[in-house]
């Protein structure tokens, strides 16, 4: 297969990843803030969901018209 591809469905499976993260409950998201390290004021942390639902759907969809799933 070609690099192209392969980069291709790691970024699809890391937007997908993104996405289900950023939809999880905030009790949920605590876990995952306290797994990675993250010891910031909850209210620096508000908008952590919302850009990772949008960052993994922009991913998701870039590299879905580049495996030719979306045809534009």
């Amino acid at each position: 297969m070609d690099k192209v591809f392969i980069y291709s469905f790691v970024t699809c499976a890391a937007g997908v990843a993104m996405l289900i993260t950023g939809l999880r409950p905030s009790d949920k998201m605590d876990k995952v803030r306290s797994f990675m390290g993250d010891r910031k004021e909850p209210s620096d942390r508000r908008m952590a969901p919302m850009q990772l639902i949008v960052c993994g759907a922009i991913c998701l969809f870039i590299w879905l018209v580049v495996l030719r799933v979306i045809r534009l």
